[in-house]
């Protein structure tokens, strides 16, 4: 269910201004929303490497159901097709001391010592060659006593079948954030002065993480103001039907695709593109996530036209939030690594 409106627009202004296939789930799942399996990047560490240590931590509100108990085995899921082969490998969990923001880049910093268990002895696991869901799963040699809270699992590869070389194979990962995408079919308009339509893109970040926008005016070294518009809306502004075409107005072949709740100033750089950038961060709200914004550059210039304004294409966003998930890694035999934090495989925990 979509925020109301009128609290929408508060936590956007506070700012600077379709579910996944069904397939059958294990116990519990983290992120929540990857109930699939499926996410919206892959990538092949950890299981996918001949050598690596790999640690992921997270978040106990992370996962789809914290009531259960006893963890016996865990569920991966493949993204893309890989090829049929064994790794060796050998798998400990313990309860974590922090959530996934808190992630530490030493191993042991994000386990609780005392609650460490080995629950993967040193063995082969065979890597699944196919996509339909839940398909690598690794019972555990000795349960895992689980309350619910921050989790840490560790993997130690040794090796694989394949010569030890890495494999063409990766698993559905959860970077947490929002691409934009065109708003309807306008292309944007350009002004009289300009080389072509101006030109609007971003991405979106969760809560305490910088998002940017970005937009090109095409007049080339000319500063020029701006603002970009933010809308919660793309058919409808005050009863007026969108988009609405400026044409009639001066400005011939511009639309204006959202209905501007909320605006941020900016100035064009005197530089080839007339490009423009507009930071801001989102506020910790939960309400927010999952909303879909709409955003549009406008640019201010007499001689663009008889208006004096020229538009951007609209692009879509939907808002992300914090997924709760992060890992480190690091060559074998290493106490610390690299942290990546809003990353990490999503995980399926089975156990009662």
């Amino acid at each position: 269910m979509n925020l109301p409106r009128s609290t929408a627009l508060t936590l956007l202004a506070a700012a600077a201004l379709s579910p996944l296939a069904a397939a059958q789930s294990p116990a519990s799942h983290s992120p929540r929303r990857a109930a699939s399996g499926h996410s919206d990047s892959a990538n092949r560490y950890p299981f996918g490497e001949p050598a690596l240590e790999y640690q992921q931590v997270h978040s106990g509100w992370s996962f789809s159901n914290r009531a259960l108990r006893t963890i016996t085995g865990v569920r991966f899921t493949p993204s893309n097709a890989g090829q049929a082969a064994r790794v060796e490998l050998e798998m400990w969990m313990a309860k974590s001391p922090h959530g996934a923001d808190g992630t530490s880049s030493v191993f042991a910093t994000n386990e609780i010592a005392a609650t460490r268990v080995r629950v993967v002895d040193r063995r082969f696991v065979t890597l699944p060659t196919t996509t339909s869901g839940w398909d690598l799963y690794i019972p555990f040699d000795r349960p895992f006593a689980w309350d619910g809270g921050h989790l840490s699992w560790r993997v130690r590869m040794h090796g694989n079948d394949q010569g030890n070389s890495t494999l063409a194979y990766s698993f559905a990962a959860d970077g947490s954030s929002s691409r934009s995408i065109q708003t309807g079919s306008f292309g944007g308009c350009a002004s009289a002065q300009g080389s072509r339509a101006a030109q609007h893109y971003g991405q979106f970040h969760p809560a305490g993480v910088t998002s940017s926008l970005y937009a090109n005016s095409r007049v080339a070294n000319t500063v020029l103001p701006g603002v970009m518009t933010f809308g919660l809306s793309s058919t409808d502004m005050n009863g007026v039907a969108l988009p609405f075409d400026l044409t009639p107005l001066g400005a011939g072949g511009c639309l204006i695709t959202n209905d501007v709740q909320a605006a941020m100033p900016f100035t064009t750089a005197s530089d080839t593109y007339g490009s423009a950038r507009v930071d801001l961060v989102l506020p910790d709200q939960p309400g927010l996530i999952g909303q879909t914004v709409y955003t549009q550059a406008a640019f201010v210039e007499p001689a663009a036209n008889s208006l004096g304004v020229f538009l951007s294409p609209g692009a879509t966003h939907v808002l992300p939030g914090r997924n709760g998930v992060a890992r480190v890694f690091a060559s074998p035999g290493q106490t610390s690594g690299s942290v990546g934090l809003l990353l990490g495989l999503v995980i399926g925990l089975e156990g009662s």
